[in-house]
């Protein structure tokens, strides 16, 4: 399953026809309603969902709960950010999207090519989405450094 923002989601598709001859289907409103089990996620093994659809639309989320996939690619995933400030985790939804794909696959790749803001906070978070236990975060363990 590839994930990645609705203006790449063409794209994506015509690249992986033509380059590897994979038959990739975008994920449709038409799609979800012709779903024969009702769950198209069941149904389509190639498919490419729209970030925003799938991380906006929780009834989407409960139906990709109960699927399992061989991998997760998602495109521009540094859209997938939660934030640390004040002492307080705060996570959007496409984070919280995050979490949850993480969740049904043992291959999740994030792919960007934009920089971290540079608060480590913030990059532990976003690192926890690929290994919650390895990169747990200074922000849980309220170890924090300093330069001397």
């Amino acid at each position: 399953m590839i994930i990645c923002p609705g203006s790449l989601a063409v794209q994506w598709q015509g690249e992986l026809f033509q380059k590897f001859h994979l038959p990739f289907e975008i994920l449709t409103n038409d799609r979800i309603e012709a779903a024969r089990t009702g769950n198209a996620f069941v149904e389509i093994p190639l498919l490419i969902v729209r970030l925003d659809k799938l991380s906006r639309n929780e009834e989407l989320q409960t139906k990709l709960r109960h699927t399992d996939w061989d991998l997760v690619v998602v495109d521009e995933a540094h859209k997938m950010s939660a934030s640390f400030f004040g002492g307080e985790i705060k996570e959007t939804k496409r984070y919280k999207l995050g979490k949850l794909l993480s969740t049904l696959t043992r291959h999740f790749l994030l792919m960007t090519a934009t920089p971290h803001n540079g608060k480590e906070e913030d990059f532990q978070l976003f690192l926890a989405l690929l290994d919650g236990d390895r990169f747990e975060g200074r922000f849980r363990d309220g170890v924090h450094g300093c330069d001397t």
